[in-house]
């Protein structure tokens, strides 16, 4: 039992250290990933690689390729249009939803996400914009009162932050304070403003989304 605990305890270190790699795109899309090289490396055995590595597959961050090996899980043009489109059919459902069941607890965390976001913008703080950025998604949709769009958006939130890092680090990205669409979303909602907010966070995604792809076809 207590080997087993520990090999548990190795494999969700590992699966955090690679996670981070792949979201802030120091490993890169694509990117041969090697269970023996991490193990000597580390100076681990291959058992917690393996086991994080099957962790990191089933959040799509990395995929099986032949004899055994694992890579970064590219990120395609096809992907992101796809993904982009697929958040904003959630969104456009959640929102509304999410307004209606409106709480005053729910408008102070609302309230506290947007001044993190802000914060986080006025201090190029990255990590602390994805951050929030993402708390803010999950509010909406646990306020929505769905639980099977919740369990989807979780299964899928490893991808949605690796998308956002990807997104934000592209020269033309511009975080701005007055007029960043999540900060018009999020007020919106707080102020029972369901089509304000569904139009400001589709503006937000689509802004990511024309980012990334001409980041695609800049590489071309």
């Amino acid at each position: 039992m207590k080997n087993r605990l520990k090999r548990e305890h190795l494999s969700d270190k590992v699966v955090d250290i690679l996670g981070k790699k792949i979201l802030r795109n120091e490993l890169k899309s694509g990117e041969i990933i090697i269970e023996t090289q991490i193990s000597k490396a580390w100076g681990i055995s291959r058992s917690p690689v393996r086991d994080a590595l099957r962790t990191l597959e089933k959040q799509r961050l990395v995929e099986k390729v032949p004899r055994g090996s694992y890579k970064v899980f590219e990120l395609t043009a096809e992907y992101i249009t796809s993904f982009h489109d697929v958040v904003t059919i959630f969104y456009g459902y959640a929102i509304p939803r999410a307004v209606k069941k409106l709480t005053n607890d729910n408008r102070h965390n609302l309230q506290s996400i947007d001044n993190n976001i802000k914060k986080s913008i006025r201090e190029n703080d990255f990590n602390a914009y994805v951050k929030n950025v993402c708390r803010f998604g999950q509010s909406v949709l646990k306020y929505a009162k769905n639980p099977i769009l919740v369990q989807i958006s979780t299964d899928v939130l490893p991808t949605a932050k690796r998308i956002l890092y990807t997104a934000i680090n592209q020269p033309a990205c511009s975080l701005s304070l007055g007029n960043h669409p999540i900060r018009i979303a999020c007020k919106a909602v707080m102020d029972g403003d369901s089509a304000g907010a569904v139009e400001a966070f589709n503006k937000f995604i689509n802004d990511s989304r024309a980012i990334l792809l001409a980041s695609y076809h800049d590489k071309k």
